[in-house]
């Protein structure tokens, strides 16, 4: 971020709080530009979160669409205490990454870092949770996340061994602390976009919740505030303070390893000064669509990462057949379980929506027809089939 972005941006904060204020600019966290976030501050501190229109543009040029392409800066401001600040946020460079830079006038510094300290705390306190439901953190909208996908309905070969996985370490943790590390365990569901992970991911969190009353934390990879190591940082900060078992999910893991700063903040939080003092297991799960971009250092080393499960497709006609029948509804179809080998459960699903249609229309439903329709949609000799790692 160059020292032009970031005094753009602090004029244009500083065109809310006063042209005739004395200010100073801070590079600040991006939760500043989280608007349900700040208006839940602003009730908390008895102020007022206010939107504005901004009058300055940021341009992406760096591979995003049409070189000159441009996102419009979010302008906002806090008024509290007499005092007004002002909060400049925007999506900037190749990665989109969120920015935030306030305008906080002079005379009032120390407010300031009270401010902080007090988003710290409203941002650590999650709603109370509906039955089937999980915390999501980052989310611009949704404080929570519906639980609804039960693990029978997961059809994979490796179930079993993911649930012995984890359900081993929560009922027991002893081994870890009698060796002295916390009681944290960490997997990862790792292969191609498609494949099952984030289903999984889900069905387990249910799985856990309705067998043991296990509570779910969940970090989105795609949030529109970015991939910011603080998510984590909270989410991690709040499940201690429950005091309770937990479960934490982060969504493109990948997305928390591709620059310097996050990569050695990654780092330390899986075996370095940074890993919780937990007296209560955690088990942190990842997902990634790219495991070749988390850097060996983590993902190869053991105790930084303990267990990799690897989604590769479907691998037999009684998976898929299990896909299909979870998915067709009435839908009468003949055996189609050798054909959808090395799929995505994301594809079948994707092929029995086209088949309805299709039925609708008065094609028939026999293995030649539909063999031309998994073509069509891209389902063809290698093309559409599971991709595999090499780390």
């Amino acid at each position: 971020m160059s020292k032009k972005i970031i005094e753009q941006m602090g004029m244009e904060a500083k065109h809310v709080v006063g042209d005739k204020v004395p200010c100073t600019f801070v590079l600040a966290s991006e939760q500043f530009g989280n608007w349900s976030l700040m208006n839940l501050l602003a009730k908390k501190m008895k102020g007022e979160f206010k939107v504005h229109e901004g009058s300055m543009y940021l341009q992406i040029t760096q591979g995003i669409g049409k070189k000159g392409q441009e996102f419009t800066s979010g302008l906002t401001s806090l008024e509290y205490n007499g005092i007004k600040i002002g909060i400049c946020s925007a999506l900037f460079g190749y990665q989109l990454k969120p920015t935030t830079v306030m305008a906080i006038p002079m005379a009032h510094k120390m407010q300031y870092l009270k401010l902080t300290k007090k988003l710290s705390e409203v941002a650590n306190k999650f709603p109370r949770l509906k039955k089937n439901s999980a915390w999501a953190v980052g989310s611009q909208g949704n404080s929570v996340i519906p639980l609804k996908i039960n693990i029978e309905d997961v059809i994979s070969e490796q179930n079993t061994e993911i649930l012995q996985a984890i359900e081993s370490f929560f009922n027991d943790p002893s081994p870890y602390l009698e060796v002295g590390l916390p009681p944290f365990r960490k997997i990862c569901f790792a292969g191609a976009p498609g494949t099952g992970k984030t289903m999984t991911a889900n069905a387990v969190a249910k799985f856990l919740l309705d067998k043991y009353g296990i509570q779910t934390i969940y970090i989105g990879g795609s949030t529109q505030w970015g991939c910011d190591f603080s998510f984590i940082k909270i989410s991690v900060d709040a499940a201690m303070k429950m005091k309770k078992p937990m479960l934490l999910i982060v969504e493109e893991f990948d997305s928390y390893c591709v620059n310097e700063g996050t990569r050695s903040q990654v780092l330390n939080f899986l075996d370095g000064f940074e890993t919780p003092q937990l007296k209560q297991p955690l088990c942190l799960l990842v997902t990634t669509n790219h495991p070749e971009k988390i850097d060996t250092a983590i993902i190869n080393r053991s105790g930084r990462i303990n267990r990799i499960f690897w989604f590769k497709g479907i691998k037999t006609a009684k998976e898929s057949n299990g896909i299909v029948e979870l998915y067709r509804g009435k839908l009468k179809l003949p055996d189609i379980g050798d054909m959808l080998i090395g799929k995505t459960p994301d594809f079948v699903k994707e092929l029995i929506v086209e088949l309805k249609w299709r039925k609708a229309n008065g094609e028939p439903m026999d293995k030649k027809n539909i063999s031309e329709v998994i073509v069509a949609l891209g389902g063809g000799t290698n093309k559409g089939d599971a991709q595999d790692y090499h780390v």
